[in-house]
């Protein structure tokens, strides 16, 4: 983590990351000393906004290293909503979620809990074709089609696709946990329902996701260090010239 540095936002995705990872092992730690324990699910789902966080931030770091012709306050502000919108995300879908899970409220109550949730869930899917939209806009820059390309800026260009990728997982789990706390039914709780369910769409999931951003992560350890690298001899030869 500490290996990409603190440059445009590295520390941020990869903290994220190993914020998310935590939370999965404190689920599974309530998990498995209470499996009908409500606050595992709802940890459970929480833990997905730092999931997403992680790839807002590990794209930013992205396009700072492959886009030559961004605009770095565009980018900064982007940034900053995006993370404002899933927090507030955060906040609703938390609130909605322990106050439907209380034992003895009336369904109304249940009913105004559940719209939080779904209007929390719905702001984490509108982050992610947020997300999404802001890497095509990626590919689709005439730097990172170049085929002239330093080491930093290849190392961008994986870091984008790794986000690319793990897109379409993050997508079937928070639409999946959308659909949990739309019905409410047994079988499709994060934490006590179907196995089949449980595995294919949460565990699998997941660990995709998290295996594709971690070895991404380590094949761009040294993309900070290159870029200052080469922009510290650009510098060089231009003061001999």
């Amino acid at each position: 983590m500490f290996k990409h540095g603190v440059r445009h936002g590295a520390i941020l995705g990869w903290g994220y990351l190993f914020i998310f990872l935590t939370l999965r092992i404190v689920s599974s730690a309530m998990q498995m000393n209470d499996p009908r324990n409500p606050s595992a699910a709802l940890v459970a789902s929480i833990g997905l906004s730092p999931l997403l966080l992680s790839a807002v931030s590990i794209l930013h770091e992205a396009r700072a290293y492959c886009v030559v012709n961004r605009r770095s306050r565009i980018d900064l502000g982007s940034l900053v909503v995006l993370h404002f919108i899933i927090s507030t995300a955060v906040a609703l879908t938390g609130a909605g979620a322990s106050g439907a899970q209380k034992h003895g409220v009336t369904e109304e109550e249940r009913a105004k809990d559940l719209k939080l949730v779904e209007a929390g869930m719905g702001l984490l899917l509108l982050s992610l074709v947020a997300l999404l939209g802001s890497a095509v806009l990626s590919l689709s820059s005439s730097s990172f089609r170049s085929r002239h390309e330093l080491p930093y800026q290849r190392q961008g260009k994986w870091l984008t696709y790794a986000v690319l990728h793990s897109l379409p997982f993050i997508a079937i789990r928070i639409i999946s946990s959308l659909v949990y706390f739309s019905t409410q039914s047994a079988a499709l709780n994060p934490v006590s329902g179907d196995i089949g369910y449980r595995v294919g769409f949460g565990l699998v999931d997941e660990l995709i996701v998290s295996i594709i951003l971690i070895i991404a992560g380590l094949c761009t350890l040294n993309a900070g260090r290159d870029q200052s690298g080469s922009r510290g001899g650009s510098e060089s030869t231009a003061l001999r010239k």
